[in-house]
């Protein structure tokens, strides 16, 4: 952080002491990609087809959706020790189908959103990196 401080003060300071063009080196800057960058361009070109698929994004998001669904679950079976009342009202007309759809529907829906969304993001920053490797070397 400390290197990249210092090419920008370098680069604000520079031109006041020569004639030079300052765009040149900000734009050569930021025109630069780094090895992570090009590790991701590699890793995404070889997965983004397998990450796209909506089996893929329902096996790999299930248990972040089972984590948002499991409190529900387990408050449903904790709350007879916390209000009887709701407890006996609870019980006398409660239908498992209905919980089991419930806690099955909230999982798949944040599973799948949340693995489209990071496959949205992944794309996006992969035609972001494309664009800037096109103009770093021009064909």
């Amino acid at each position: 952080m400390l290197v990249f401080a210092l090419q920008i003060s370098w680069i604000i300071v520079q031109p006041l002491k020569t004639n030079f063009c300052p765009e040149y080196y900000v734009t050569d800057l930021y025109t630069m990609l780094t090895d992570d960058e090009m590790r991701f361009l590699a890793y995404w070109e070889k997965n983004r087809e397998r990450h796209s698929r909506l089996s893929y994004q329902l096996l790999a998001g299930l248990p972040l959706g089972a984590l948002f669904s499991l409190p529900i679950v387990v408050n449903f079976f904790l709350g007879r020790f916390w209000y009887k009342r709701a407890d006996a009202v609870g019980i006398s007309q409660f239908n498992p189908l209905v919980l089991v759809v419930a806690v099955l529907l909230i999982s798949v829906f944040i599973a799948v959103f949340n693995k489209r969304f990071k496959w949205d993001q992944n794309e996006q920053k992969f035609l972001e990196l494309k664009s800037k490797e096109r103009t770093e070397r021009p064909l």
